[in-house]
């Protein structure tokens, strides 16, 4: 599943340099076509729409509007041809939104953001906290934004995942939680933050790299857990 995933992560990465460069209709376009695979990333495609109207003239605006709207198309076409904006759209709930389900996201031993990038997990809350007492208004909409995908993804049925390492949907969640760090903090501790992001990912991914069969069991710290203290890991 590895694919789609990378495509939506490269174009969220775009979507936010874009950000920062104030040219919210490439923002726009570049999480829009993200959208058209993962469509909660419609969410993130909002973000410049919604921070462009603080600008003038109006035309920026309508041109991140229209970059945004990309992501209806396959909604439009499904809707032609099948009757229905997505083809999961029978077996989607907004009741299986849970707290189960978003410590699932975050803390899963086997395909969380815990066991795979756990300072960026301990810092993006800390960041959107520093930053939402600056009012830095596009951080807080990006935040917003993570926030609504996190909850969005959770309204599928089949609640599972390729099980080779990170669940797929924290993939492209990735770029708006490390931008948030990036903008939250400045000089020696942005550095050290980064450097201790690198080196402890990294280090995940030496001492448990994903092999073809690892699908078919958990991660090594999730079998400890297991063994050890079942318990503690639902």
């Amino acid at each position: 599943f590895t694919g789609v995933e990378v495509f939506c992560w490269s174009l969220a990465i775009a979507a936010l340099v874009c950000l920062d460069r104030e040219h919210y209709d490439a923002s726009a376009l570049a999480a829009g076509l993200a959208a058209t695979q993962n469509p909660p990333m419609a969410l993130l495609a909002a973000a410049p729409v919604l921070l462009s109207i603080r600008r003038k003239p109006s035309t920026q605006s309508l041109a991140a509007l229209a970059g945004a709207s990309v992501a209806a198309l396959p909604v439009a076409f499904n809707w032609w041809h099948f009757g229905m904006p997505t083809l999961i759209a029978p077996v989607l709930d907004l009741g299986l939104v849970s707290a189960r389900r978003t410590a699932s996201l975050l803390l899963d031993l086997s395909t969380g953001l815990l066991p795979y990038v756990p300072v960026l997990l301990v810092a993006a809350p800390l960041a959107v906290w520093r930053l939402a007492r600056r009012r830095d208004l596009q951080a807080v909409v990006v935040a917003l934004a993570v926030i609504g995908m996190l909850l969005a993804v959770q309204t599928q049925v089949n609640w599972n995942t390729d099980g080779r390492g990170l669940r797929r949907y924290l993939v492209w969640m990735l770029p708006p939680l490390a931008w948030l760090v990036v903008a939250a903090w400045s000089g020696r501790a942005r550095t050290r933050l980064v450097a201790l992001a690198v080196a402890t990912s990294g280090a995940v991914l030496v001492l448990d790299p994903p092999s073809d069969t690892s699908w078919l069991e958990h991660r090594p710290i999730a079998r400890w857990v297991m063994r050890e203290a079942p318990a503690l890991y639902s």
